[in-house]
């Protein structure tokens, strides 16, 4: 199945993405969400990140950040209990220019090394 994720804790899409059509992404509002919707429909073939995703309700503890949900990919394609696709792509819109860069550095440097270690 093919479908996109936005991960962000308070944006909605067409905040981001203006001329996205209603039903085009499933929002995951945390790392949680994000991994009980890859578990019920497979990886998706892009993901939209934001980085800080709040407090976690109820409480004053900070979630995890989009960053660990990257990472968690990263391990999770490595260790292959997901495949993350082969023409996977993601955005990252968040405010936070440290994470955002933190999150495309980590994606990209994977997906580059993955790429190039299937052509050997």
């Amino acid at each position: 199945m093919t479908w996109k994720m936005f991960l962000d804790d308070v944006r909605e899409v067409t905040g981001i993405y203006p001329n996205a059509a209603p039903d085009e992404y499933v929002v995951c509002r945390s790392v949680f969400d994000a991994f009980a919707e890859i578990q019920m429909r497979g990886m998706p073939y892009f993901i939209s990140f934001d980085h800080d995703l709040g407090i976690i309700p109820g409480t004053t503890i900070v979630s995890e950040t989009g960053f660990d949900f990257a990472k968690s990919l990263v391990a999770q394609d490595l260790d292959e209990t997901i495949n993350i696709p082969k023409h996977f792509s993601f955005k990252v819109h968040s405010a936070n220019p440290i994470g955002s860069n933190n999150i495309t550095c980590l994606l990209t440097s994977y997906l580059n090394y993955r790429n190039n270690n299937e052509l050997s």
